[in-house]
């Protein structure tokens, strides 16, 4: 767990090497601006993001996190789209909340999710609105 580093704005380049840590949580880290170029491990079964304000983009190579079960991504407002090359497929529980600002395209992101179980969105305008407009949520659904 990384929480509370108020002067943390780059995570280490060698994260990627860590291939025993398999959760990690970043909580209140309001300076960090970007995750380390060479990505995560792919041994993270769990990846929860939470009150980072100054991070704009998910890591690029998330589609690489083959062990990934759960992405919570909370309080999370410049976050402005998913990374090009989608979620892992091995995700069964995404979470967004309170990204006010995300654009999200749900059928790119959401229809190679086969194993997803659970998905809760809340305060996303934008992605609310996507799954509507392209009819994958209900019209009475707020």
């Amino acid at each position: 767990m990384i929480s509370h580093c108020d002067k943390l704005e780059l995570l280490p380049n060698g994260l990627y090497d860590l291939s025993s840590l398999i959760n990690l949580y970043l909580d209140y880290c309001p300076f960090l601006t970007a995750f380390p170029e060479g990505g995560l491990p792919t041994t993270l079964r769990l990846l929860w993001i939470e009150e980072c304000y100054n991070l704009r983009l998910l890591p690029e190579k998330m589609h690489i996190l083959t062990s990934l079960q759960e992405l919570k991504v909370k309080n999370f407002p410049l976050l402005v789209k998913f990374p090009e090359e989608g979620l892992p497929n091995s995700l069964k529980l995404l979470e967004i909340t309170g990204c006010e600002i995300l654009q999200l395209s749900p059928a790119k992101v959401l229809h190679k999710l086969a194993l997803l179980g659970d998905l809760v969105i809340n305060g996303c305008p934008g992605v609310m609105s996507s799954l509507k407009e392209e009819c994958l949520l209900p019209a009475n659904l707020e």
